[in-house]
């Protein structure tokens, strides 16, 4: 018998497994109409679609920024993010973090792999089977940055505004630093500028 529920804003309640038989139909509907959704690309989620921006953003070296997702319930093995100009990191990782900031998994520290470009898949170090809910996809490194494929220039304020409550920020920075392995637990988030595309499959 499922026991888990998820309250509605309007008083109602839903089971959890009627939540995830919506979400199956929706992942069929997106099979059968081809659209710019993350799993018509293989992807489970992404921090934004990229069909709608070509803008590129550099990161902050030993500044680990955590973007805002939501995962109905699934297996998460791989992180990704696109370099479209290369730089010379030293330590370069990614990381899935649960909404309140517990390290689930990160993945092996890519050292140099930021000097090439393209697609990154970075498999995580061990595959994670998360319950429907948000989380964060994280990255980091030192060194010089590369050049990400990223949205436009937003405004974290407004993002913040717009919500989810939780987690807080759809994009973050940790105050907690980066150096060669990511920080457990997240540490405390402020709101950033630096929307970059990051997805997980």
């Amino acid at each position: 018998m499922t026991t888990s529920f998820t309250t509605h804003a309007a008083g109602q309640t839903i089971l959890a497994s009627d939540i995830n038989l919506i979400q199956s139909a929706v992942n069929t509907l997106e099979a059968a109409v081809p659209g710019s959704t993350p799993t018509v690309h293989g992807f489970k989620a992404w921090s934004f679609d990229p069909w709608v921006s070509t803008a590129t953003n550099t990161i902050n070296t030993g500044v680990v920024y955590a973007f805002g997702v939501y995962l109905p319930a699934q297996t998460i093995t791989n992180c990704h993010c696109y370099v479209i100009t290369g730089a010379a990191t030293t330590h370069l990782a990614m990381g899935l973090y649960s909404a309140a900031g517990t390290l689930l998994s990160q993945t092996a520290d890519k050292t140099s792999d930021g000097s090439s470009t393209g697609l990154k898949t970075y498999a995580l170090g061990a595959a994670q089977a998360v319950a429907s809910g948000y989380y964060y996809v994280t990255l980091a490194l030192t060194g010089s940055s590369p050049t990400f494929f990223s949205a436009a220039g937003t405004n974290a304020a407004i993002l913040d505004a717009l919500g989810p409550a939780n987690p807080v920020h759809r994009i973050a920075t940790s105050g907690t630093a980066y150096s060669t392995t990511l920080p457990s637990p997240l540490g405390t988030l402020a709101a950033a500028a630096k929307p970059l595309w990051v997805a997980v499959s």
